[in-house]
């Protein structure tokens, strides 16, 4: 088979979906490599393991709802919703799955979850805009989420906000805070006020057109945490934000490494 006509999005679809909506261990078997690297921490290694969950997700009934899909060459990467989701630990949860595909199966398996809140502030933690635009910015836009991961969230530097974020319009997707470039300011000031908290670093950028993943982890008194960032770009500003944030276990089933 030429590379080329393998729809990487469509087998990472019918990969995910083998496990999680059709609980059909063979089909999910023609999707991920017998070696594949999890880095979930909480799930051993090797395919083997993960096909034992599938009669447990059966008899949960879970299933999995794809509300964006991107791929940025080898990677795809998605933002779902899990329902019915007890054995990842919640009724409903809010996740981010990436993918890295090598001859057209799952090679590689990071992910970030928590469970899906309500809607504070009138926006979900899934909803808002889907549609992958502005493909000749891919490299640029992933290019300014390094940078304003850098200087607006590591080092906390509130002048450079207006540089990457767009002062018109603010769409924000974590329950907690409202939309709006004032509140987002205020949020960073809420955060300068919890000393103990720190973002360390952006392990991974990976974006597709007019939207940006960043998988990074923070630090405070009470362990470390995944922390993954969604941001959609318009002219070189960030116009919506969505996020998930998940606490990193002492105790790790694998030792693939998180990131």
């Amino acid at each position: 088979i030429l590379m080329d006509t393998i729809n990487l999005k469509e087998n990472a679809l019918k990969g995910l979906h083998a496990f999680i909506r059709d609980h059909d261990a063979e089909k999910a078997q023609k999707y991920f490599k017998p070696d594949y690297i999890m880095h979930n921490p909480t799930a051993p290694q090797g395919l083997e393991h993960s096909l034992k969950m599938i009669p447990i997700l059966q008899e949960t009934g879970t299933t999995v709802k794809t509300h964006r899909i991107f791929q940025d060459g080898n990677i795809v990467f998605m933002h779902n919703t899990l329902h019915n989701a007890a054995p990842f630990g919640a009724e409903e949860l809010v996740i981010f799955d990436v993918y890295r595909m090598e001859d057209g199966m799952v090679a590689e398996h990071w992910d970030a979850l928590m469970p899906l809140g309500g809607t504070s502030y009138g926006n979900t933690q899934v909803d808002g805009v889907t549609e992958v635009t502005d493909h000749d910015m891919t490299a640029r836009n992933k290019e300014l989420t390094q940078a304003l991961i850098q200087k607006v969230f590591i080092e906390g530097d509130e002048e450079a906000v207006p540089k990457y974020f767009s002062q018109k319009q603010y769409v924000q997707h974590n329950p907690l805070f409202p939309d709006g470039y004032d509140n987002f300011l205020q949020a960073m000031q809420m955060m300068k006020q919890m000393p103990d908290f720190q973002y360390v670093k952006a392990h991974h950028i990976w974006g597709e057109g007019n939207f940006v993943l960043a998988a990074g982890e923070g630090r405070s008194k009470e362990g470390g945490t995944i922390i993954y960032d969604l941001f959609r770009f318009e002219d070189e500003k960030v116009v919506e934000h969505w996020d998930v944030i998940q606490p990193i276990p002492e105790e790790k089933a694998n030792d693939n490494g998180i990131f």
